[in-house]
């Protein structure tokens, strides 16, 4: 939501201000469901606002990170997002069906920008648009299974354990897929920081899962579940990001296929 107003001085620029990750615009998502949308706060914005040891780090609504001044015009929206351990920056919602391009995270489909369309804003749902170039599928498909990969294909499972780590025994009847990774090649590094560009999230290779490639054959399913890990998963790991753990933050699903309907 809105929040309260942060006051500025007066060699700044009026703007409005959303909480990180708000919704833009009001209306409804695709179940019905009414919105989050709370007017934004009318605020000065100032040099001292963008400096980095500011409570907040400052973007445009199309998630540009605003550096300096001039490139803010009065009236513009903005969101405020909060400089403390395990948060970053959040894609507002916008109205269902709106499209724009990401000009600053290079695209590897040549003359197409990487675009992001509003799916659902609860839960929060963009399609990705020209994220992966077909030479990225078709190397990700054959990397899954070749017997070079010390992670090639396998039943799935679940749990936090590597397969290295003595997590290839969790399989679960609730996970009924083939899944293997490619952790290191040039295309899943590409990738991933390519996710993480688009997410506005400095890359560090130690908060990266590897790139999963999963495959389900017909009647093969994986039931509704969460990405992210409980705080309490473990005992070997600090899975809270606010006391300086790390957890999944975001999901960004790739379809290396398509079925006809």
């Amino acid at each position: 939501g809105g929040g309260g107003v942060l006051v500025g001085g007066a060699d700044g620029v009026p703007v409005r201000a959303f909480d990180n990750g708000a919704v833009l615009a009001e209306g409804e998502d695709e179940a019905g469901e009414g919105d989050a949308y709370a007017p934004p706060a009318e605020h000065n914005l100032t040099a001292a606002d963008l400096a980095e040891e500011s409570a907040h780090s400052w973007f445009s609504a199309d998630g540009r990170r605003i550096r300096a001044l001039g490139g803010v015009s009065a009236g513009m929206e903005v969101l405020r997002v909060p400089r403390q351990p395990g948060k970053h920056f959040v894609w507002p919602g916008y109205a269902i069906g709106h499209r724009f391009a990401v000009p600053d995270v290079q695209s590897p489909v040549a003359e197409r920008p990487i675009e992001l369309e509003m799916y659902s804003r609860s839960p929060k749902v963009f399609r990705v648009h020209n994220f992966l170039s077909a030479e990225e599928v078709r190397f990700l498909v054959k990397k899954a299974q070749s017997k070079d990969n010390p992670y090639s294909i396998r039943p799935s499972t679940t749990g936090h354990k590597s397969w290295t780590q003595g997590g290839e025994a969790e399989v679960a009847s609730t996970r009924t897929s083939h899944n293997g990774f490619d952790v290191d090649s040039p295309t899943a590094m590409a990738v991933k920081r390519r996710a993480f560009e688009l997410l506005r999230i400095e890359y560090v290779e130690s908060l990266a899962d590897g790139i999963q490639i999963l495959r389900y054959k017909p009647k093969q399913a994986y039931i509704g579940h969460h990405d992210y890990f409980p705080t309490g998963q473990s005992g070997d790991f600090n899975w809270d990001p606010q006391r300086g753990g790390s957890n999944r933050f975001a999901t960004v699903l790739l379809y290396l296929s398509d079925v006809s309907e």
